[in-house]
């Protein structure tokens, strides 16, 4: 969506610059591709938050009429289809702040020459002003940026590979291509990236920036392992990891994140501080539907904030309902965190990612599960605070856990999926007494009871399983249904 919006973007600046106007086509065509993104990416809630940005990019600007010019506002909502509204709202900001100083600087210069050329008229294209915005936003290099060197001489994957992490991690990485080593070096003597990413042709880079303190990811031919292993080229440290480059891109942008949670990462994220909020999922009937719920709800969630969705559930299956290897389990983190051992990278190495959701391994053996307590969530909770960056922290809870009522505290919200009917409703009726006789009386208050029609009947195997989740009737309905009354 980035590369797509900046395209329309240099396009209207073109064009203001050439006939002084930005065509109603062209506004048009962007609107268009934007809503059509939106939709592919988000499903039917993309068309919602299509609609609601734009608006709002529409009238953030209006109050501007006497200093921009209606192509200039319709340009805004253009750009409010593509982004999130946070990322509009800093979009706006930047772009009269920037007007604002050339504004400046052009009347102080005009002032100055005066006297010689007589007064003249200050012009500003504003559409530059939105483009400068939008790099300063999205593109820009911000100090909490990591930066990331793929070097590559192979120019097809290249360049295939810096458009993903262009597309999928613009608001996290700085992200630069070189194609020869000669290039790699002489852009070190100026600034070290935080990672580099070796592939065809850089084999033999690795050695030479371990003696810059870099990181180095090497990109192998070889298809013996999915999984990153330590490299051994000569003195090479443990920081230089190698991956088979023919998988999945999930899978290397996987390790990627592993590695710059240490160096670039750690100091990035060190004391965030988000205020992260907890939401609870938990059905008290075992309602079959209740983990694909939490999932597009995940996604629901990440659509504005950053979202890491935590099972918590005995015998999950999600790590063989979305075809992901196991390499680090919830078990391990806690282990970790028991020890006073657990750090960001170790964290990292449970955490994986889909298009829309960042997911920590579930725990492998369920007695792991039973044997932990609420403070043991307690503590990992004040290590995402203190750490990473997650501004919601979703649980999905299964009926494994002791003391549940204390995890349940913890929660800020708690979704209850159900089903109807009269002895679903008893044994809601049960669970809420139960709730009311405890200490913890007011959990009773965070509820809120989603009827899900459903069953997991229809689900299919396949790669595209999270997307039948997202996508279908039930993904809609759940969208629908978030954040309503009880039916």
């Amino acid at each position: 969506m980035t590369l797509t919006l900046l395209t329309v973007l240099v396009f209207a600046v073109a064009a203001d610059f050439r006939e002084m106007r930005i065509s109603n086509r062209l506004i048009a065509s962007g609107l268009m591709m934007g809503l059509t993104l939106r939709i592919l990416g988000e499903g039917g809630a993309g068309i919602v938050h299509f609609l609601v940005n734009i608006l709002f990019g529409y009238l953030c600007s209006l109050f501007q009429l006497r200093v921009i010019g209606a192509g200039d506002i319709k340009l805004f909502s253009v750009a409010g289809g593509f982004l999130s509204m946070r990322q509009l709202l800093y979009v706006i900001l930047a772009a009269f702040v920037t007007a604002a100083v050339i504004g400046l600087g052009k009347l102080l210069y005009q002032k100055r020459m005066a006297g010689i050329f007589g007064n003249q008229r200050t012009l500003i294209h504003f559409s530059a002003m939105i483009l400068i915005g939008y790099f300063i936003v999205v593109w820009g290099v911000p100090l909490n940026k990591i930066a990331v060197a793929v070097c590559d001489t192979d120019r097809e994957y290249r360049d295939r590979f810096v458009t993903y992490l262009v597309e999928r991690k613009a608001e996290e990485y700085a992200v630069s291509a070189f194609s020869m080593p000669e290039k790699l070096l002489e852009a070190l003597e100026e600034k070290k990236p935080d990672l580099a990413i070796c592939g065809t042709g850089f084999e033999e880079m690795a050695e030479r920036l371990a003696g810059y303190d870099i990181p180095v990811l090497v990109l192998q031919e070889t298809m013996a392992d999915a999984v990153a292993e330590p490299v051994t080229y000569g003195s090479v440290p443990e920081s230089c990891r190698g991956i088979c480059r023919y998988q999945s891109m999930e899978v290397i942008l996987h390790e990627v994140q592993v590695m710059t949670l240490t160096g670039a990462g750690s100091r990035r994220m060190e004391n965030v501080g988000t205020g992260m909020e907890v939401i609870g999922v938990y059905s008290p009937i075992c309602h079959e539907m209740q983990m694909p719920f939490s999932m597009v709800l995940a996604q629901k969630l990440s659509t504005e904030k950053k979202v890491l969705y935590v099972n918590l559930m005995e015998h999950s299956g999600m790590l063989e309902l979305l075809g992901v290897p196991g390499e680090c389990d919830l078990g391990e983190v806690i282990l970790a965190l028991r020890r006073q051992r657990l750090t960001a990278e170790t964290l990292g190495r449970g955490i994986h990612e889909t298009e829309w959701m960042h997911y920590v391994e579930p725990f492998d053996n369920p007695e792991d599960l039973g044997e932990m307590t609420a403070g043991d969530l307690q503590e990992l909770i004040s290590f995402l605070e203190k750490q990473m960056s997650y501004e919601i922290l979703l649980l999905d809870f299964g009926q494994g856990l002791r003391d549940f009522l204390s995890f349940l505290g913890l929660c800020t919200s708690i979704y209850c999926p159900m089903k109807s009917g009269f002895y679903y409703d008893c044994r809601m009726e049960h669970f809420r007494r139960y709730l009311e006789r405890e200490p913890a009386a007011d959990i009773a208050d965070r509820m809120q009871v989603i009827r899900l029609p459903f069953s997991a009947g229809k689900i299919r195997a396949g790669m595209d399983v999270y997307r039948q989740f997202l996508w279908s009737e039930f993904g809609d309905y759940v969208r629908n249904h978030i954040g309503g009354q009880e039916e």
